[in-house]
């Protein structure tokens, strides 16, 4: 389920041609709507703090005032947009996690990366004029605030500080794209891929600094094996494999690196 959070005149409406129709937008009562003409501090639905990082991003001050946009709340599962359509949105990442997917020829489903906090979705599409390249599900909870094309577009040609910030979300893109090749291409067995996979969800996490640090994993075995070019039944034997020799501890989605230096010796 997706729902909007008003905070202009920008039409709802629209929105629906970027998801399933089984998914429509549902507007908020005017008492939340009245909330978000304020700086967002917080999730009126879920009441999830935003966190400052976020709220207070270049993009986000730069932002202020020139261009109108809407909020949406995605429901774990929830598509944003999906590959193929007419770009005609692109949004900004608030809370959550979302995944970017693309389908093979033969219907394979890829997983390429996962979308954090600040991440521009849609950028690349909006900026070629092509249609989205991937679909943009969430696998929690999220929030992002959404613009149309053309006025993003002629926001970041005429806005420093939005230009760079898009310029730096693409040489993000690059760096995530360049780390997907060499872990597959380098990595010549599936646990020093998942070993790579781990370091770098350790140090996007923020935890690394910690003896042993502890952060979520909330990508399926599939998913996993779709980021590491394997299947679901090598990645659970991997998985079983770390805990089994005390490299890791997993307790539900929480992952707790023990050894890290084990992990790095694999890559």
């Amino acid at each position: 389920m997706i729902e909007l959070h008003r905070r202009s005149t920008f039409s709802s409406d629209a929105l629906r041609g970027s998801v399933s129709a089984d998914q429509r937008p549902n507007a908020l009562p005017r008492q939340q709507i009245h909330a978000l003409s304020k700086p967002v501090a917080f999730c009126s639905l879920c009441r999830a703090e935003i966190p400052g990082s976020v709220r207070d991003t270049n993009f986000q001050a730069a932002a202020e005032g020139h261009i109108d946009g809407v909020y949406v709340r995605l429901q774990a599962g929830s598509v944003l947009f999906a590959e193929g359509r007419e770009a005609a949105f692109v949004s900004i990442l608030y809370a959550g996690q979302i995944k970017l997917t693309t389908t093979t020829r033969d219907g394979k489903t890829l997983l390429l990366r996962i979308a954090k906090p600040n991440d521009l979705l849609g950028l690349s599409a909006a900026l070629s004029h092509t249609p989205y390249e991937v679909t943009a599900q969430a696998i929690e909870d999220s929030l992002v605030r959404t613009y149309k094309k053309k006025a993003f577009l002629d926001f970041i040609l005429n806005n420093a500080d939005g230009g760079l910030y898009a310029a730096e979300s693409l040489v993000n893109e690059y760096r995530s794209a360049f780390n997907d090749v060499r872990r597959l291409a380098l990595s010549v067995s599936i646990a020093s891929r998942m070993a790579n996979l781990l370091l770098e969800m350790m140090r996007a996490s923020g935890d690394a600094l910690h003896a042993h640090p502890v952060f979520d994993i909330l990508l399926t075995h599939e998913d996993l094996a779709s980021m590491l070019g394997s299947s679901r039944e090598s990645i659970t034997r991997t998985l079983n494999h770390f805990k089994r020799t005390g490299i890791l501890a997993i307790t539900g989605r929480k992952v707790t690196i023990l050894q890290r230096e084990m992990l790095e010796a694999m890559i």
